[in-house]
């Protein structure tokens, strides 16, 4: 129904146009949509850009529910039909988020690529006879697989391999010469010669047999990901053909930090106490930061790293600030932790064993409250 009065069309529109130019962070954004909700009632146009908003932030099942919102409200197809693409993408988005909580520990899961026509060779035809094959290869899918797995590979040890036509499974840094070869050609490797290299090949220096693992994670074209489950049969577990929405909605970086300090604090808390109190620390640091973020916006903490300000009191009053409940017990827990890492870096204390496990209780506690996926990455 058309707003009566003030609220015209053309009213809510410019309302919801100076929300984006007065706030630049989504949360801000959002609260200034809800004022034009409670001035005007409820509008298709008004929903759709809270749901941008949340989908911005990475609050998929918020967003969906705006965009199911906006899509009963909308009286005109065109606009209908755009939040049902809206609803498709958060829907993906949600789904490739399940896919990888359901992952758990990476160290039983391979990464496998498509290797791609497109070479080094074809942009630099000077290159040199071998090159490493994770820079050999230049093709769309590898490049965008590459940001991806160079994420995982430097914060969780993410094994993976590249399919090639030619050589079949490779490490990223065994050379290749160049070739035009695609699978079914002669010259090609075959489903025989890949079901051995999965049975009896060795990689990474001889540590790693393809039987030690539970999961597959393909990216690259159907045929390739068939090859590859042929080979893989009764192997592992599960093959997931990864898509690209699946590597865009997986752990953020910071999350990613968190979940790397949490695992090396565990890792170290007998040999090296105070080192796995310092990653506690900072794991809980990493958690502040994104919490930041997912409140404030990522300008915000770009402005306290410029300006040197990313200390635990000023991370905790940025977010209480913003609403955070954060509770007094809480509170003199972090301070508390930050005592004990400062005296461990500037006065050589050497943490008892409960002073260590309680730094990583704490830190997980915190992490995993705020952000439950972190303890479906983290080893059992």
């Amino acid at each position: 129904m058309k707003p009566a009065g003030k609220c015209t069309w053309d009213y809510i529109l410019r309302r919801i146009r100076e929300c984006r130019r007065e706030f630049a962070e989504p949360l801000e954004r959002i609260r200034c949509f809800e004022r034009i909700i409670e001035d005007c009632g409820e509008d298709g146009m008004v929903f759709f850009a809270m749901g941008e908003e949340y989908e911005a932030k990475g609050d998929y099942e918020s967003a969906l529910r705006c965009y199911e919102k906006a899509h009963s409200l909308f009286p005109l197809p065109k606009w209908r039909d755009r939040a049902k693409r809206a609803i498709r993408r958060v829907e993906e988005k949600i789904t490739g988020r399940k896919r990888w909580r359901s992952l758990g520990d990476l160290s039983n899961v391979l990464f496998i690529v498509g290797c791609t026509k497109r070479k080094i060779w074809d942009d630099i035809p000077t290159a040199p006879r071998k090159v490493p094959a994770r820079f050999a290869y230049r093709g769309w899918r590898f490049v965008q697989f590459l940001k991806f797995i160079e994420l995982l590979e430097k914060s969780l040890e993410a094994k993976w391999l590249i399919l090639s036509a030619k050589y079949g499974l490779i490490e990223p840094w065994h050379p290749i010469e160049n070739y035009d070869v695609t699978l079914g050609q002669e010259g090609a490797i075959t489903d025989e010669e890949l079901r051995n290299q999965v049975l009896h090949g060795e990689f990474w220096g001889s540590k790693g047999s393809l039987r030690n693992f539970h999961t597959v994670c393909f990216f690259g074209p159907d045929s390739y990901c068939e090859m590859v489950r042929r080979a893989f049969e009764e192997i592992v577990g599960r093959i997931i053909q990864l898509t690209l929405s699946d590597m865009l909605n997986l752990v953020d970086p910071y999350l990613l930090r968190v979940i790397n300090n949490l695992r090396r604090s565990r890792e170290v808390m007998v040999e090296a106490p105070s080192e796995a109190v310092c990653h506690a620390f900072n794991a809980v640091m990493n958690v502040l930061q994104r919490r930041i973020i997912d409140e404030k916006g990522v300008k915000v903490l770009e402005d306290l790293k410029r300006r040197r300000k990313m200390y635990l009191d000023i991370l905790l009053k940025v977010l209480k600030d913003a609403g955070v409940e954060i509770g007094k017990d809480l509170e003199n827990q972090l301070h508390m932790l930050r005592e004990l890492r400062n005296k461990v870096q500037h006065e050589d204390y050497k943490p008892t064993e409960d002073e260590t496990a309680w730094a990583l209780r704490l830190a997980k506690n915190v992490a995993s409250s705020w952000y439950p996926i972190v303890l479906n990455w983290l080893d059992p």
